[in-house]
């Protein structure tokens, strides 16, 4: 395989659904940090850096995305494929894949979105170049799977056949709506968490999602040559369009820290993890999540909370009530607030 085939497609997805009020429609969700010297599009993007040319590196965002996208992180890949607005994995993938094959029929393709986090990025390019390997071979889609250290209901679950090497070939794909159903994963051998990178060759992809998804594939075709509207396109996730109906997918087991930025919750787990001691004060309070910034926060009594302070927005919500506060943004809607969106 040679390196001028490979392709990195970052999906900058809008987190203005799951980060709010961390991130409002009226700003770029991957200018949201995690750390505090990289942005989720940087540190993405950091991962293939190294392997990656420059001019084979490409960002599917909305318009609205791109506008806000300072010139040192445009810097740091050669094609951003504007869409009208955010759509899901799906749309942006197959966009990226259309494209790329167009000027290369031989291109494999590195799907990676910007709603993980990668504590070691030199360990995940190591196992991203193992699934390069074996898709240089094969024609599937191959998943990169991290082994559960907990049981939770934010992330996909691959169960996979057992074979004596690997990858693996996927028996069944849970989307995290159906693995609230499932019995505890812990201990299971066969089962492993979806990571969010996807290698495929871009062909293959395009062949899948046509077979797999006709509806997002023709919407996809139809929009790119001019003949309908981007509003056309189903809004859709790669998981729920492709992934979990696919035939034609293995898992690789990968070996490196790995966090899901998936949910208000686990963004501030990880940002509060990363950023270490916080002017923060408490007194017989647990388990609290705190985003407040140029103040002094005194917990007093009070339990899984998250707290989060964002230019005019102050959030307060249990952590068992956090799939809620898409009903705060309903009735901001509704109430004709859409500045606070």
């Amino acid at each position: 395989m040679k390196k001028k085939n490979l392709y990195a497609v970052i999906l900058a997805q809008d987190a203005s659904q799951t980060l709010w009020p961390l991130h409002r429609k009226n700003q770029d969700s991957d200018l949201v940090s995690v750390s505090p010297d990289q942005s989720l599009l940087e540190q993405a993007l950091g991962v293939i850096e190294s392997y990656i040319p420059f001019e084979f590196r490409y960002v599917v965002l909305s318009e609205k995305q791109d506008s806000t996208l300072s010139d040192s992180i445009k810097g740091l890949a050669s094609v951003f494929l504007d869409q009208p607005s955010w759509k899901g994995t799906a749309p942006a993938f197959l966009h990226a894949c259309l494209a790329i094959q167009a000027s290369d029929p031989e291109a494999i393709v590195i799907g990676i979105p910007t709603d993980i986090y990668f504590s070691t990025p030199k360990k995940a390019l190591e196992f991203i170049m193992h699934a390069v390997d074996h898709v240089s071979e094969h024609d599937d889609i191959t998943l990169l799977g991290i082994s559960p250290s907990y049981d939770s209901v934010e992330h996909s679950l691959i169960i996979y056949d057992f074979a004596l090497t690997s990858p693996y070939h996927v028996a069944s794909y849970k989307t995290p709506s159906e693995v609230m159903n499932k019995k505890p994963i812990l201990g299971q051998e066969n089962m492993l968490w979806d990571s969010g990178i996807v290698v495929v060759q871009a062909r293959s992809f395009v062949e899948i999602c046509n077979k797999e998804n006709n509806v997002l594939y023709k919407a996809m075709i139809k929009y790119l040559s001019g003949e309908c509207s981007f509003d056309d396109v189903p809004d859709c996730s790669l998981e729920d369009a492709i992934l979990k109906s696919t035939k034609k997918m293995v898992v690789l087991p990968a070996h490196f820290p790995w966090y899901s930025l998936r949910s208000l919750e686990s963004f501030l787990a990880v940002k509060n993890h990363l950023a270490g001691e916080q002017n923060i004060v408490t007194i017989d309070a647990q388990n609290n999540l705190v985003e407040v910034q140029d103040s002094l926060v005194a917990l007093v009594g009070v339990n899984n909370l998250c707290i989060v302070q964002s230019e005019d927005v102050l959030l307060v919500v249990s952590r068992d009530q956090l799939d809620k506060i898409k009903l705060v943004l309903e009735m901001l809607k509704q109430h004709q607030s859409k500045e606070y969106l």
